[in-house]
């Protein structure tokens, strides 16, 4: 059978077909992009790593193991003339495992659109930008809210258990260390794919409970409608694509999950200490845990005996929320060093509504400060953000968009790495990053990190939980 010539397409770009598209597209936005999410942007990554990425660390294989000491030989001490001398006794020591992780990005583009543009110099390129854009956006809001959410990816709470596309969530304003998972809508977007989990997974168990296991098909069974979501902590209501089949989804304390957290297989036996059975990153409400939430770390058991180093600090207050306070940021500081490997925090983590409580008490103490010469701070994401200045040290408290109310966290941002196996980019096949879709009048582009978050220092971290604060009340 005859080949045809290969297909070649009007793309606006200086030269012939795919490859000059192909480097266009490399020079022009693929590392940007990448600096954008890893080194120079304003996502958790980059602020935790470092602005020049220092503390990127490649690596080959799938999983990377690390040793670390638990018990040291006490062999020191004094003696008499002629005594033994201090026995070394045996050293222990556990091995994290860090598995990496696979994260994708994939934008689409039909012939009808690229013909329709074809006549007019540069408006596929430009079409092309504005998509470029669109998904580096959604890009750092995912990577954020993974990056603090943790390797469960769980998106919220159910509050109701929908008979048809009328799905109801529970709001932020009733979250605390009893009721962890309540986001509102806040990591909802429009179209997210979801499925369901019947219980909170770190229940000390030893697996998921079944509702996560028991779907069919490798894809979440319902998903939020393209115009279905208002995002915000405080609102509930979701509008599905579909009604979820009775058996997706339950009564209330349901959580919404990922389509891909379940474990890869197994069903019920498969046990949830090991990470390489999760799709999604580690994060910080998982790193900064003393097992309440998530039982294990790096593979590791964090509940038995002789895995200190694995948990943080946790100061919670059995779901009764109090106000923030110099005090209680000025304990978990002290306790943090005292009790931990003697490590300084350099900065601290909290969202806007408890931003906002420091930034009330800033004038009646001066321990509070705001780093640019003002009361308030100024623009979204990180910005520019108040600076405590308990014991002698400045720390900056940052207030990511995402970060869940209630609470406040403590952070060594030294210990925290991001170990990766390959360079972020738009996938290749034959020197081109576009790819023609089966029987489709269609393109295709893939945009692809891989990789995971690892903190060698848990015990260096705290977290304050539930604190109170007024979550639509930002008036000083």
């Amino acid at each position: 059978m005859a080949v045809g010539p290969t297909p070649t397409f009007a793309s606006g770009v200086t030269g012939t077909g795919m490859s000059a598209f192909t480097a266009f597209l490399k020079e022009n936005y693929e590392q940007d992009l990448n600096e954008e999410i890893l080194t120079e942007g304003d996502t958790l990554i980059a602020k935790l790593i470092g602005p020049d990425g220092r503390q990127k660390m490649m690596t080959s294989g799938q999983r990377k193991y690390f040793a670390w000491r638990t018990q040291f030989p006490n062999g020191v001490g004094s003696r008499r003339e002629g005594a033994t001398l201090p026995f070394p006794y045996s050293v222990a020591g556990i091995n994290p495992v860090v598995p990496s992780k696979d994260y994708y990005g994939t934008v689409q583009f039909t012939g009808k659109v690229e013909r329709a543009t074809k006549d007019e110099a540069g408006a596929f390129v430009r079409s092309v930008t504005q998509t470029v854009k669109d998904l580096r956006r959604r890009i750092k809001e995912d990577v954020n809210r993974k990056i603090i959410v943790g390797r469960y990816d769980i998106l919220g709470e159910v509050s109701n258990d929908p008979a048809d596309t009328a799905l109801t969530v529970q709001s932020a304003a009733t979250r605390s260390s009893s009721a962890p998972w309540r986001f509102g809508t806040k990591f909802l977007r429009h179209n997210t794919e979801l499925a369901a989990c019947a219980a909170p997974p770190n229940d000390n168990t030893t697996s998921w409970p079944a509702r996560s296991l028991a779907r069919t098909g490798d894809q979440g069974s319902f998903r939020v409608a393209d115009t279905g979501v208002t995002f915000s902590l405080t609102t509930t209501a979701v509008t599905l694509a579909a009604a979820p089949a009775a058996a997706d989804i339950g009564a209330t304390t349901d959580l919404l999950i990922g389509i891909d957290t379940r474990p890869i297989s197994g069903g019920d036996a498969v046990t949830m200490v090991s990470d390489d059975v999760y799709a999604s990153f580690s994060g910080l409400m998982e790193i900064v845990d003393d097992g309440n939430l998530y039982r294990s770390l790096y593979s590791i058991n964090r509940t038995v005996g002789g895995t200190s180093a694995l948990n943080a600090l946790r100061l919670a207050n059995a779901g009764t929320l109090r106000p923030i306070s110099e005090a209680l940021i000025q304990t978990a500081n002290d306790r943090v060093y005292d009790e931990g490997p003697s490590l300084e925090i350099d900065c601290m983590i909290t969202g806007k509504p408890q931003r906002y409580r420091l930034a009330q008490i800033m004038t009646a103490t001066r321990q509070f400060m705001s780093t640019d010469g003002k009361n308030i701070v100024r623009g979204m994401g990180f910005g520019k953000n108040l600076s405590y200045t308990g014991g002698g040290e400045e720390l900056p408290i940052l207030a990511p968009r995402d970060f869940p109310p209630r609470m406040l966290m403590g952070i060594r941002k030294p210990s925290y790495w991001w170990l990766y196996e390959s360079t972020p980019g738009f996938l290749e096949f034959d020197g081109n990053v576009r790819r023609f879709v089966s029987m489709r009048d269609q393109t295709v582009m893939h945009w692809h990190m891989d990789g995971n978050m690892y903190c060698d220092a848990p015990n260096a971290n705290f977290v304050i939980e539930d604190l109170d604060g007024d979550l639509t009340d930002y008036t000083l």
